[in-house]
């Protein structure tokens, strides 16, 4: 959402990149107090039905991280461009419902983080999917140029021996974190449990075990570090036509 909730906090765009033209996430990320995720979940419902009610047009996500410290909380939604920053935020809509979000939303939460990223068209699948579990890793890159060189060249021959598992890359744009994250999406997470070959297996049949080593050790010495974690989504507090 534009301006979700008026909760939105004020993002310093330090610097971006026009490289990737692809959508713009941005994502609150939400750590709600011990014991409130019930409270959380009944405001959030409630600023719904009234934003629904009321005509609002935005669309979003809303995703609950299963490891980590504390109860964290995921709301995701794209814009097309920079331009959607500037348009106007509902006002009709705010009006009626931003105390809502005021009395059952904002005194749940400990803490709030925002992040604005661009897709990577030219790393990422070329459908894109509509699954409720997602794994994501995330990338704090020491050196750029050799972390792009070895993405570049795995991802281009994954893309051609299993473009349907790719998953969707993200530059992320300023702030503190990591610099890249990749989202690989799953029907449910029995689909976890599929043994596919993954992109440095099909990186070795093409050009050998020797060449695959070299390539995944130039991309590790790459990284200042890395992490994952696993979401899924909440269907009641989401708001998608999908």
């Amino acid at each position: 959402m534009k301006k979700f909730l008026l909760l939105a906090l004020v993002l310093p765009i330090l610097m971006f990149s026009q490289e990737d033209e692809g959508p713009i996430l941005t994502v609150y990320q939400f750590t709600l107090k011990e014991g409130h995720q019930m409270k959380f979940n009944e405001g959030m419902e409630k600023w719904k039905k009234c934003y629904v009610d009321n005509g609002g047009k935005t669309e979003w996500n809303v995703w609950s991280r299963l490891q980590g410290k504390g109860s964290v909380v995921g709301i995701s939604f794209f814009n097309d461009n920079w331009a959607a920053f500037d348009e106007d935020s509902e006002p009709e809509v705010s009006k009626k419902c931003d105390a809502l979000a005021f009395e059952g939303i904002m005194p749940h939460i400990e803490s709030a983080e925002t992040t604005v990223s661009r897709v990577m068209p030219r790393w990422t699948r070329e459908t894109p999917t509509n699954h409720p579990v997602l794994w994501i890793t995330y990338f704090d890159v020491d050196n750029g140029a050799d972390f792009r060189s070895v993405v570049n060249d795995v991802n281009s021959v994954y893309r051609k021996n299993a473009k349907d598992r790719m998953g969707t890359w993200f530059n992320v744009i300023g702030g503190e974190g990591p610099d890249y994250f990749v989202v690989s999406t799953f029907e449910n997470f029995a689909a976890m449990d599929e043994d596919n070959d993954g992109p440095w297996d099909y990186y070795a049949k093409e050009h050998g075990e020797a060449k695959m080593n070299e390539m995944r050790n130039k991309f590790r010495n790459s990284l200042e570090k890395s992490w994952s974690y696993i979401y899924r989504r909440n269907d009641n507090l989401s708001h998608n036509n999908n």
